[in-house]
């Protein structure tokens, strides 16, 4: 594979890689984009959801009204009270999905209870059978609650599998262990239990196909005006989103996050002796050289303003941030770009400032971006061409001023 062609692939966003892989499996290899597209999925179709739950509560209830008016006394008592709770927990289901914390708990919910609902669906055949003989009224509501699951609970396929799954198990069960059945009849409610969730499984797959499809679309728009137009990697506004949201996200589950602050040496001095077009190219090879050394799935480079980049890390190990510091100087250095104008180098080098960091809600994003400045600002103050390391000092640190060392560093 020829340098250019290693670079346009290191350079490529994940929802770009997402698009040219493929996902047959409805899962992106990129953890960052699959948790995002999972939280947008649910984030965005919350009324949706409270409506289909809600169509299943008129459902339930206009079968348990058909119930009571056709069946014996003892049998509809017992239908009544098994509608009931199943009323309730849809009815307790659209509450869940009013939480502030709804799309981390509302997957679980469902996955926990509805097999419950297939387990009182089953309690439900045996008076059903002694009401309507050979009628087939709940397997016919079998085929209207399986479709359901898969297509208006707003559950991925593979959730909505483990639901549907699990709750026909359950009333095949329940038939089974009655022993109020005939051969025959077990034998047709499992071929139609079965044909049910192959149906289902089918729809859900191409509606999450099409969902993550249209995700990724949305997501390849949007960094189309994110990226900067020189280096072709992402901008300011969009590592500032970025950062923030690694931020939450390390926060929330207790991971580390690494920013690190890189700065070509010297840089005035050469676009005053080579020229400003030269210092054009120096900055387009210098951004591919940052995205060929940050290649993690989860990995972020993006330009953070003039000779200035920034590469963000999220769960990294401590090896991993120093393997990254490395390579960049090795790639910068393999550029063997001239550059008689620096006291560091006869060729073009760079700065790095690397913050290292735990997230916790008494500290800020700015601030992590702060003291990765500091340790930038430190790298230049030593000698340059090298990497400072700061993760101590972000426990005491009082965000709110950067270092103002790019004017005072780019006359010497």
């Amino acid at each position: 594979m020829s340098q250019a062609v290693e670079t346009a692939e290191s350079m490529e966003s994940a929802a770009a890689r997402e698009q040219r892989t493929g996902y047959p499996w409805l899962r992106f290899a990129d953890a960052y984009l699959e948790r995002e597209f999972r939280e947008e999925l649910l984030r965005t179709r919350w009324s949706f959801i409270r409506q289909g739950l809600s169509l299943g509560v008129l459902l339930i209830i206009a079968f348990g009204a058909i119930t009571l008016l056709t069946a014996e006394q003892v049998a509809s008592a017992g239908v009544f009270w098994t509608e009931a709770i199943i009323v309730g927990v849809l009815l307790g289901t659209i509450a869940v999905t009013y939480l502030r914390t709804a799309a981390q708990w509302y997957p679980w919910v469902v996955q926990a209870l509805y097999p419950v609902v297939g387990v009182l669906l089953g309690q439900i055949i045996p008076l059903d059978l002694s009401n309507h003989g050979s009628a087939q009224p709940l397997p016919a509501l079998l085929l209207l609650v399986i479709p359901f699951v898969y297509s208006l609970l707003g559950l991925r396929l593979f959730q909505a599998m483990r639901v549907a799954l699990g709750g026909s198990i359950a009333v095949l069960l329940m038939m089974h262990y009655s022993g109020d059945f005939p051969d025959s009849v077990t034998q047709f409610r499992m071929l139609l239990l079965g044909m049910a969730n192959v149906s289902g499984a089918f729809m859900g797959y191409q509606l999450e196909r099409l969902q993550r499809a249209h995700f990724l679309e949305s997501r390849r728009l949007l960094e189309v005006a994110a990226r900067d137009g020189l280096s072709g990697l992402f901008n300011r506004r969009r590592f500032d989103e970025h950062l923030e949201n690694c931020w939450n996200y390390a926060q929330r589950d207790g991971k580390l996050l690494a920013v690190l602050l890189v700065d070509i040496d010297f840089f005035k001095a050469y676009n005053d002796r080579y020229g400003h077009q030269s210092g054009d190219v120096v900055l387009r090879q210098v951004a591919a050289a940052l995205a060929r050394s940050a290649r993690r799935p989860l990995d972020f480079v993006a330009r953070y303003g003039g000779e200035e980049f920034a590469v963000v890390l999220f769960e990294p190990s401590r090896e991993y941030v120093a393997e990254v510091a490395e390579s960049i100087h090795a790639e910068v250095m393999a550029l063997h770009i001239p550059h008689e104008a620096s006291a560091a180098a006869n060729q073009v080098t760079v700065s790095i400032g690397v913050a290292i960091l735990n997230p916790t809600p008494e500290r800020s994003s700015a601030g992590g971006l702060q003291l990765a400045d500091e340790a930038l600002y430190a790298a230049k103050e030593t000698g340059r061409k090298r990497t400072v390391y700061r993760e101590a000092e972000h426990a005491a640190l009082a965000t709110g001023v950067f270092r103002r060392y790019r004017k005072d560093a780019a006359s010497r």
